[in-house]
């Protein structure tokens, strides 16, 4: 289990890898928290082929598909390669300022 610094604090096991190793490590990524962290996962990997499993620790969540309460049903799934995935449009956006394009970033299209 990979982790960054401040989540490796909850998870003492965990090993700490920075934001920028996540998408050549981890063949999973839990996103603990709302569609807000879901969505800066996603720009974490930067458009990498690594699924996000969005676990809920609020009240509403539209992106994270996974309560708490299941959370170990869902890991248990992952485990045994028992689930499914719903892949999601992501958006390729630049700005153009003055006629001038700026940075492109990718982005998921919540």
């Amino acid at each position: 289990m990979f982790a960054d610094k401040a989540s490796a604090e909850h998870l003492p096991s965990a090993t700490v890898i920075a934001f920028n190793q996540f998408t050549a490590t981890v063949d999973v990524l839990l996103a603990m928290g709302g569609d807000g962290t879901v969505l800066f996962c996603a720009k974490l990997l930067e458009g990498a082929a690594v699924p996000i499993l969005g676990i809920n620790l609020g009240s509403l969540g539209f992106l994270t598909s996974v309560s708490e309460d299941n959370l170990e049903a869902a890991l248990d799934a992952l485990h045994t390669e028992h689930c499914t995935s719903a892949a999601r449009m992501m958006a390729d956006c630049t700005v153009i300022r003055d006629g001038n394009a700026g940075p492109s970033r990718r982005v998921l299209n919540d």
